[in-house]
């Protein structure tokens, strides 16, 4: 089974690379376990990669309530694994953060996922 291996971000946060897209630059993503979708993407990042929204608008539960929001069915790949999932991802300001994707629960079920905290490592294998 393949597998990859990551170091933990900033506060022990899980981040992996991925290519998003038709882009073929590097970028991060956080495993978000506490998403129940697919995900989020940095708006200025899916302006920058030209990505066409959905017609229909997304409703994404925030502090605040639910808050409607752009959303973009988008090919994510994980090049150390070789392997690419269609995700959606709901739009969002990302800015002052070390990622630019955070990655739901609907794509980490593609996965087996270890945390080790004590040593700093995330390791992804897909079965």
């Amino acid at each position: 089974m393949p597998e990859a291996s990551y170091s933990l971000g900033e506060n022990g946060r899980p981040l992996i690379e991925v290519m998003v897209g038709d882009s073929d630059q590097l970028r991060l993503a956080m495993l978000d376990t506490g998403s129940e979708r697919g995900g989020l993407i940095d708006s200025d990042l899916a302006w920058r990669l030209g990505l066409v929204a959905q017609p229909e608008k997304l409703g994404i539960r925030t502090a605040s309530g639910v808050e409607f929001v752009d959303a973009y069915e988008v090919n994510v790949l994980i090049p150390a694994l070789g392997t690419e999932y269609l995700v959606e991802l709901a739009s969002a300001d990302l800015m002052g953060v070390e990622f630019d994707i955070a990655l739901g629960t609907d794509f980490l079920s593609n996965f087996t996922i270890i945390y080790e905290g004590r040593q700093e490592k995330l390791t992804l294998s897909n079965d």
